[in-house]
């Protein structure tokens, strides 16, 4: 019960999705992701998942941190992986392949996205 709370705290700021933000320079309109990947995954395949799909993937930069999650009950090991980039069809796809490639390979039933607009500046 605590972890659907919780879900549904994470989802509501997707509403936004629809409106890009209007940003103050030098800051343009972007999407700022997060995914949370959990499972009994060793740290050698998930630096080996890093290297082959998220680097692959989003080679321009990503934040990757570790995290003690919930899922349907029971507690895991988690990573969450951030990253900010261009609110495009392309980001959106490699962000469904990343969290496909994951299930696939660590026989999970699903990673967690959560995505919203963002002003992004380096």
């Amino acid at each position: 019960m605590i972890a659907a709370r919780y879900l549904v705290a994470l989802l509501l700021p997707m509403a936004a999705c629809s409106t890009p933000p209007s940003c103050p320079a030098p800051a343009q309109p972007g999407l700022l992701a997060q995914l949370y990947f959990g499972g009994n995954v060793t740290d050698a395949d998930w630096d080996d998942f890093i290297t082959r799909n998220v680097m692959a993937a989003f080679p321009e930069g990503f934040t990757v941190l570790r995290a003690e999650g919930a899922w349907k009950g029971g507690s895991e090991h988690s990573h969450l992986l951030q990253l900010a980039a261009p609110d495009t069809a392309d980001t959106q796809q490699r962000l469904d392949s990343l969290a496909s490639a994951y299930r696939g390979r660590f026989a999970q039933q699903s990673v967690l996205r959560v995505i919203q607009p963002a002003c992004i500046a380096f």
